[in-house]
């Protein structure tokens, strides 16, 4: 069935000499893995070099139930970005945040909300000019509304412990080692303030950003089997 649907580019991954296999989120059929051959000149409806790591794209797409690798009929851009491939902050947390998704998002169904998400925050990146070091941060922990594991925000009162291993707040030192302590705690509070809008107004330091994302990341690894490393992590903390 030819299926023409809006895609979110996460991974691209060399095949064969003229052909690639892109990995991408669907706004119709969820996740969906397809061959994506070089360009053939001027005239051809499928330009590879549109296949950008969050790029936001129109694609039509001969989709066959079995299949574990689709092919593409057509491409175009749905929503231009001009400036994630060229600012090198933006850029580097794009890179990040579509290994994430990659590693992440497994789901072969339409989900709606999801999608919108992804895309309303990729446009998001594109247009901020301030903030932005705080974005990958806010995109994570919204993030975890999707995968039904978003804190729980009753009880977060002065000097209670972050419980990670259930996502509450607790007054006590939990009996376990997964737990953010007090002052911890109080950052992850701020964090659950914070949203795309109001992003620059809170400031971390070097320390303190790289802290939140270590832990946001061991929360994910709590909830989430087989989390794996995300490499491009290591771009975003010699950046920030």
């Amino acid at each position: 069935m030819v299926e023409k649907t809006k895609s979110i580019i996460l991974h691209t991954i060399l095949y064969k000499d003229n052909m690639s296999i892109v990995h991408l989120y669907t706004e119709k059929v969820g996740r969906l893995a397809c061959f994506l051959p070089a360009s053939r000149g001027k005239k051809s409806l499928i330009k590879s070099n549109i296949f950008q790591p969050l790029s936001i794209l129109e694609l039509e797409i001969d989709n066959k139930s079995g299949k574990e690798i689709q092919r593409i009929k057509e491409a175009k851009v749905a929503f231009p970005l001009n400036q994630i491939p060229y600012h090198p902050v933006k850029s580097a947390i794009a890179l990040f945040i579509a290994e994430f998704l990659f590693r992440v998002i497994r789901e072969h169904e339409e989900n709606q909300p999801l999608y919108q998400f992804l895309e309303n925050a990729i446009r998001i990146l594109e247009l901020s000019e301030k903030g932005i070091a705080n974005f990958h941060l806010v995109f994570l922990i919204k993030f975890t509304v999707y995968l039904g594991f978003y804190p729980n925000e009753d009880n977060c009162k002065e000097n209670h412990f972050f419980d990670l291993l259930n996502g509450i707040f607790v007054a006590q030192k939990p009996q376990h080692n997964h737990y953010l302590n007090p002052g911890q705690s109080q950052t992850l509070v701020n964090l659950l303030r914070m949203n795309f809008e109001n992003m620059d107004q809170f400031a971390f330091n070097r320390i303190e950003r790289q802290e939140i994302i270590a832990q946001i990341l061991d929360y994910y690894r709590l909830h989430l089997s087989s989390f794996p490393v995300i490499k491009s992590l290591d771009v975003l903390k010699m950046l920030f």
